[in-house]
């Protein structure tokens, strides 16, 4: 029986996974060298160029490295902010911050539209368009004009800069498989079974003329070790989705690893799918509780005697 719900579970990822990774390539361009090293600065907070970056936190002025509060801790990696403890980051996408109407925030704060100046003065100075203070935990940066600048042309393309893990020729798929001891054989037939499927693919021209290309890491047991592993695969191979991941032993850790790195994750192997993971999280099949709870409704049906 488990051998037939691998195979469905697995059958299920393979047809939900090409038009995930079908939706998040279009629109996609490819980034010019300044909004390139204006992501890293969004997303990591510190310089290409090896220049300090300073983020100065709330009224008693404290400095900290800008890669402790990158603008992708609060705002997103695509900009639209997250709110969180009472707070509700700005959306930063271009097309938000420069209504020609003006932005109303959710506090009643209103102001007229940004341009380049004035975004460049937010994000240093800590005003905005209308003189105003920003809210007390929008850290002040402090960095040079070239990284300032670098910084600006990546704002103005937040949200339609490339996927992660897109290359012209290739894009890459990330699977994690189980840790090495009685599951690993369970692990090779998933990593298998997947890479069989995405040569399939590649025969038939691949996607969008692109190579599909599968990218594996088999993480150590323990819950922390395991995120940690997870998490420097996730940087180093940058891929645009995970496929059927296998999380048991560490549900709490991989959800909210994944959810934090806003990465799309396909039909988990889980037994306890989490309610409250994010929405980039598809789960395929239910969990014990809902097997249970479909058992015990079933039983209930049935005739007595």
């Amino acid at each position: 029986m488990s051998s037939v719900i691998t195979r469905r579970h697995l059958l299920l990822a393979f047809v939900l996974l090409v038009p995930a990774a079908a939706f998040l390539l279009e629109g996609a361009a490819e980034l010019t060298p300044e909004e390139l090293r204006g992501r890293q600065i969004y997303q990591e907070g510190t310089s290409p160029s090896g220049g300090e970056i300073v983020a100065v936190l709330g009224e008693d002025q404290i400095e900290i490295p800008a890669s402790s509060v990158p603008c992708s801790s609060c705002h997103g990696r695509d900009g639209r902010g997250r709110p969180e403890g009472g707070v509700s980051p700005s959306d930063l996408r271009w097309e938000s911050l420069t209504r020609p109407y003006g932005v109303t925030h959710p506090s009643g704060r209103t102001h007229p539209a940004y341009d380049e100046r004035l975004l460049k003065r937010a994000v240093s100075l800590g005003l905005d368009p209308a003189g105003q203070p920003l809210h007390v935990a929008m850290p002040r940066f402090r960095m040079s004009l070239g990284d300032m600048a670098d910084l600006v042309a990546y704002v103005k393309r937040l949200g339609g800069d490339p996927a992660p893990g897109v290359s012209e020729t290739s894009v890459r798929i990330g699977v994690v498989l189980p840790p090495p001891g009685a599951l690993s054989p369970l692990g090779e037939a998933v990593r298998a079974a997947l890479a069989a499927q995405l040569a399939r693919w590649n025969a038939e021209g691949g996607l969008y003329g692109r190579t599909l290309e599968l990218r594996s890491v088999e993480p150590p047991a323990p819950p922390a070790e395991r995120r940690a592993a997870v998490a420097a695969f996730l940087d180093r191979e940058n891929v645009l989705a995970v496929a059927a991941p296998f999380l048991p032993g560490a549900e709490a850790e991989l959800t909210t690893l994944f959810t934090e790195r806003e990465v799309p994750v396909i039909g988990p192997f889980t037994l306890h799918p989490r309610s409250e993971a994010g929405r980039s999280i598809f789960y395929l099949l239910p969990g014990l509780e809902a097997q249970g709870r479909a058992l015990a409704r079933f039983a209930g049906s049935l005739p007595a005697g």
